[in-house]
């Protein structure tokens, strides 16, 4: 076999064994599909293959890494993934300063902070690549519907303001939210909710939540306490 000849069986081997690498499409499909584990994963692999060794497509993996983090509610991973992040390119790319302030936000728990934020960078589109536009949106709906969650398992009542601040809506869109959810306007209940409707500059108004556990009918039959009875009485026996 001819020099070239060899050269040219070795390039097609190597062309059929190396593993191909996600298309643009295929990221995207995951983040339409919210499979975010998936797309950490994949993005952790793609750092491992490069072996300390950064590429033209080593910020976005970054990148991605930071907004999945994220997206799975994991605070310690973020922070090891900026730490891994080199200096220099922290300082060089946009898209990894912009996504880590976000995320410095949520880390402090400041929602009001971090949807206003969100909302200028929506605004401006300000990412380099259209995935991490994607990603940026899929985040902020997923805190939204995240804090409206803990809200509705949490509280009895909450206040318009308290809505808005941890879904970064509007007030004519936190009343949309009401209505839908079947919540009933109502007066301050509580001590703290008095109070923070004397501070508040505005009429402050309240949302109530339905009983997520109605109470069950209590009452007994004679036979249910016949049953028991006889299940102790063997009991004991």
């Amino acid at each position: 076999m001819s020099a070239a000849a060899a050269t040219s069986a070795a390039s097609a081997s190597a062309s059929v064994s190396a593993p191909a690498s996600p298309s643009g499409s295929d990221i995207e499909t995951l983040v339409t599909e919210n499979r975010f584990t998936q797309l950490q994963e994949l993005a952790q692999q793609k750092e491992l293959e490069e072996g300390g060794i950064y590429t033209r497509d080593s910020e976005l993996w970054y990148c991605i890494q930071l907004f999945t983090a994220a997206l799975t509610d994991n605070v310690l991973t973020s922070k090891w993934v900026w730490k891994r992040i080199p200096d220099e390119m922290k300082k060089r790319n946009k898209d990894i300063q912009t996504i880590w302030m976000l995320l410095c936000h949520l880390h402090r728990l400041d929602y009001a902070a971090f949807f206003h934020t969100h909302s200028t960078l929506s605004a401006a589109s300000s990412y380099s690549n259209p995935i991490l536009h994607s990603l940026h949106r899929a985040l902020g709906d997923y805190i939204r519907r995240r804090n409206l969650a803990a809200i509705q398992s949490a509280y009895s009542s909450v206040s318009l303001e308290t809505v808005m601040e941890l879904s970064g809506w509007k007030a004519n869109e936190v009343e949309e939210w009401a209505n839908k959810e079947g919540l009933t306007a109502v007066t301050a209940t509580t001590p703290a909710q008095t109070q923070q409707q004397q501070q508040s500059s505005s009429s402050t108004r309240f949302f109530a939540f339905a009983p997520q556990h109605p109470e069950k009918d209590r009452h007994v039959e004679p036979e249910q306490i016949k049953q028991l009875t006889n299940y102790i009485m063997q009991l004991e026996q």
